[in-house]
């Protein structure tokens, strides 16, 4: 069966489009894809792999019109459903060909006439091992007509920036109610694991003091290392302050007033 997309149509470029001897001669429908970054020095440093993704309109196919399944179509270029809509993607890997990067490359894909128009979008990943240290956004839709040769340009492909630690992100990462230093979980700023075993009474998902307040709800409860107890206002003191019998929430006067 013959392809509409080979691995002699991806390549890198370096100076000119060049590099298809051996390629069957068909109508040059060629898109060019290059990368930009504010730092191109540190990204060039921080990753050994680039990964472009196209998200296409089309379902791609071979020349005789079949689609290709999910899987490798060519050498560094595979189908895969990334984000399971049932709709293939299609990656593009690149490796130095040395240890390292010295810029960014140019990618050049022919696609013939039975995958043109084509619309898409690009994005780009940069890899350490399995690591993801650098991102772009997606460009914006593009399409690529038979006979067209399009250059699109890869914006703001810039590392990461470094997640903070969970105990200094301002998330109540384990939905305890407790944030960060307030949280029994976190021994420190650095700490990167915000769970705990809800030994407090102030984290142990019972109203201790029975005023009607759990952990964090309770005004008694100043962090999650605390433990409940009477509270100082009349609506949380377990005192029957006004004399019609009833105490903290369950008098009327202290609706929505703990």
């Amino acid at each position: 069966m013959r392809r509409a997309l080979r691995s002699c149509r991806f390549f890198l470029l370096t100076t000119v489009v060049a590099g298809l001897v051996g390629c069957p001669e068909a109508p040059l429908t060629f898109l060019t894809i290059e990368l930009e970054s504010t730092d191109e020095d540190a990204v060039l440093a921080a990753i050994d792999s680039i990964v472009v993704t196209m998200d296409h309109d089309r379902e791609l196919v071979d020349e005789e019109g079949s689609p290709y399944g999910a899987g490798q179509v060519a050498d560094g270029l595979v189908l895969e459903d990334l984000d399971s809509d049932g709709d293939l993607e299609l990656t593009l890997t690149i490796e130095p060909e040395g240890e390292v990067f010295s810029s960014f490359p140019s990618i050049g894909l022919e696609i013939e006439e039975a995958n043109a128009p084509l619309g898409f979008t690009l994005q780009a990943d940069g890899f350490l091992d399995a690591d993801l240290l650098a991102a772009s956004p997606d460009t914006s839709t593009r399409t690529l007509a038979e006979g067209e040769s399009l250059l699109v340009v890869i914006e703001e492909f810039d590392l990461l920036e470094e997640p903070k630690p969970e105990c200094d992100d301002g998330e109540d990462n384990d939905g305890d109610g407790w944030i960060d230093d307030e949280d029994p979980g976190c021994e420190g700023t650095l700490d990167d694991d915000e769970t705990d075993d809800g030994s407090t009474e102030c984290n142990d998902g019972v109203d201790n003091d029975d005023d009607g307040l759990i952990d964090e709800e309770d005004p008694d409860c100043e962090d999650g290392f605390d433990d409940e107890g009477p509270g100082e206002t009349a609506c949380n003191d377990l005192a029957d302050n006004d004399g019609d019998g009833w105490i903290d929430l369950d008098d009327p006067g202290c609706a929505n007033d703990p």
